[in-house]
C-alpha cells in the first residue's frame, strides 16, 4: 500500500467529537448505608467507625458469649491467630466504646462483618450491618422500639408493615427481632434488646444505675426491601445492568 493511500485510510477525523466517558456511581449498598447513618444521625446518635480484625476478648467474651457459648458455633470463623479474627458483628464497636465513657452514650457504627454462611438469596458470608446503642438513666425497651420504628418509616416509608418477635441473644435481655413484609414473607433486618447488665459491667458501667438498648442492623437486607432486589448475591455481581438502574 501506497503511504499516501495508506495515510488517508488511517486518517482521524479530530473535528469528531470525542468518546463519552462513562462515570462512576455510588454502590447500592454504599448509598443505603449513608442513609442508615443519616437517619440515625438526626435522632443524635455518634457516628463511630471500627477495625474490622478483633480480639476473641471483645468480639465474644466482652458480649457475654464466653469460650464455650453455644452461640459462637455460627460466628467461630476466619480467625488470623488463636486471639484474632475477623470481627462477626458490628456489636464488637459497642463494647469498644463503652469502655472509659461516661452515660448518657448515644452512639451508631456501621461497616463489613464476616460470618462462614452458605451463600443463598439472603446470605453471604461477607455482610454489612450498622449497629447501635444507647446507655442512660431509665431506658428502657419502649425507647428501643420507637427508635427503630421511627428509623423504618422513615427509610421504608410511613405504609411499611413491620414487627418485632421475642428472640435471643447472649448480650441483650429481653431480646427482639425487628422484621418487614417483603415479597410475601417476613424478612428479618435487626436483632435488638437491652444490654445484659454484665455486658455493661465488663464495659465499667454500672448496671444498677444505667442501662441501655442495643440493635444491630443489617444493611444489605434494607437496601433489598427498598429498591426490590430479590436476591442478595446481585450485590456482588458488579453487572453494570444491575447497578445501572439505582
Amino acid at each position: 500500500m501506497a503511504a499516501g493511500t495508506r495515510l488517508a485510510a488511517e486518517a482521524i477525523d479530530v473535528t469528531l467529537p470525542g468518546r463519552r466517558i462513562s462515570l462512576g456511581r455510588q454502590h447500592i449498598l454504599t448509598r443505603t448505608l449513608e442513609e442508615i447513618e443519616r437517619i440515625f444521625f438526626g435522632m443524635g446518635f455518634e457516628i463511630v467507625d471500627g477495625a474490622e480484625v478483633e480480639t476473641d476478648e471483645f468480639n465474644f467474651e466482652r458480649l457475654n458469649m464466653g469460650r464455650d457459648h453455644p452461640a459462637r458455633d455460627t460466628q467461630d470463623s476466619f480467625y488470623l491467630t488463636d486471639d484474632l479474627l475477623l470481627r462477626t458483628h458490628t456489636t464488637v464497636v459497642d463494647a469498644r466504646v463503652m469502655v472509659g465513657r461516661t452515660p448518657p452514650m448515644r452512639v451508631l457504627n456501621t461497616g463489613r462483618c464476616y460470618r462462614r454462611d452458605a451463600p443463598d438469596a439472603t446470605h453471604m458470608p461477607v455482610f454489612h450491618q450498622a449497629d447501635g446503642f444507647m446507655v442512660g438513666e431509665h431506658i428502657t425497651m419502649a425507647d428501643l422500639k420507637g427508635v427503630l420504628a421511627a428509623f423504618v418509616r422513615q427509610m421504608f416509608g410511613s405504609e411499611a408493615v413491620y414487627r418485632f418477635v421475642p428472640s435471643y441473644f447472649p448480650f441483650t435481655e429481653p431480646s427482639a427481632e425487628l422484621a418487614v413484609w417483603f415479597n410475601g414473607r417476613w424478612l428479618e433486618l435487626a436483632g435488638s434488646g437491652m444490654f445484659h447488665p454484665r455486658v455493661l459491667e465488663m464495659a465499667g458501667i454500672d448496671p444498677a444505675r444505667y442501662t441501655a438498648f442495643a440493635f444491630g442492623l443489617g444493611v444489605d437486607r434494607p437496601a433489598m426491601v427498598r429498591y426490590g432486589i430479590p436476591d442478595i448475591r446481585l450485590f456482588w455481581d458488579n453487572d453494570l445492568r444491575l447497578l445501572e438502574q439505582f
